[in-house]
């Protein structure tokens, strides 16, 4: 159970329809009806009645609803009595695994300790999809996401449908990310045969490292390498890489060398280009924080391939 299933739960029964609750809350009516289904498989009740003109609850589904009005109740008064709104600054960003992003929000941070009195902030590094999620449920207001090419004009139009506004960032080429001293560095050209003799580094879990899957690092074949590191930290992935022969394929390496890492980038051949965006929920005003953040974010976006031989 979470909060925002509860959320989701008391939106959906004061309306009586799953899909003006999904409306009103900004998300899609497939993600309300699989979050209501979560809790009633979790729970092992039947909340709502399903019928051609609507939702009704079920006894058992008013009894669970009661309770759950009162945890969002006490949140509620919890969020008034310790959260000071109009003095306490709040930046909550959603981003794919991009070096310009991760120097945007270090940028930031550096700031903090003497630009603002009360602050509260979050950085999520995500696939793209699930980061149009936390932009539509509210979890973060603003988005960092990359769109591989070919597939831009379709995902334009889904953030279009899902009321998400987007802003252009850059176009990148993918790389091969390697150490200084890595023997791929004295070749001529690169092929994909020359890569498979070093271990590829993946950043997310397998079932969803796919193709298209707007990951922010370009999408292979796990199978097409024979040797792999799986690492979900991304410290940790610019130390193995500094430390060893193991090698990461970018799409967009942007700001990679202003991180501190001593590595280089080669163009990966036959990639295709990626473009980043940054996103909000249309609607929503930007605050003088988020208005700053994006400042910093464009200013980092303007930052060439590092050491690109």
């Amino acid at each position: 159970m979470t909060f925002y299933q509860l959320m989701y739960l008391s939106e959906a029964a004061r309306c009586g329809s799953i899909s003006q609750a999904a409306k009103n809350l900004h998300i899609s009516q497939p993600t309300l009806s699989e979050s209501i289904q979560e809790l009633e498989k979790e729970y092992s009740i039947h909340i709502f009645l399903r019928s051609n003109k609507g939702i009704t609850l079920t006894q058992e589904g008013s009894d669970f609803l009661t309770y759950a009005r009162r945890i969002l109740s006490d949140a509620e008064e919890m969020k008034r009595l310790f959260i000071d709104t109009e003095h306490r600054s709040v930046l909550n960003i959603s981003s794919t695994k991009i070096p310009f992003v991760q120097k945007t929000f270090l940028d930031f941070c550096r700031e903090i300790e003497h630009n603002f009195s009360r602050i509260s902030t979050s950085f999520y590094e995500k696939l793209s999809p699930f980061i149009l999620d936390d932009i539509l449920n509210g979890k973060a207001s603003i988005g960092i996401i990359l769109i591989e090419e070919m597939g831009d004009a379709v995902w334009r139009a889904y953030m279009d449908q899902s009321s998400i506004e987007y802003h252009y960032l850059l176009s990148s080429t993918p790389c091969i990310v390697m150490n200084t001293s890595h023997p791929l560095l004295k070749k001529q050209t690169l092929t994909e045969e020359d890569l498979d003799e070093y271990p590829m580094i993946y950043t997310y879990d397998t079932a969803e490292t796919a193709i298209n899957n707007n990951a922010g690092y370009y999408a292979y074949n796990l199978k097409r390498f024979s040797k792999v590191i799986h690492i979900y930290s991304q410290s940790t992935v610019y130390d193995t890489l500094t430390n060893s022969n193991a090698i990461c394929i970018m799409s967009c390496p942007n700001g990679l060398d202003t991180l501190g890492h001593n590595l280089r980038t080669v163009p990966y051949p036959y990639a295709r280009n990626w473009i980043a965006y940054w996103i909000k929920q249309k609607g929503h005003r930007l605050t003088k924080i988020e208005k700053h953040f994006i400042e910093l974010l464009i200013q980092n976006s303007s930052m060439d391939h590092p050491n690109q031989l």
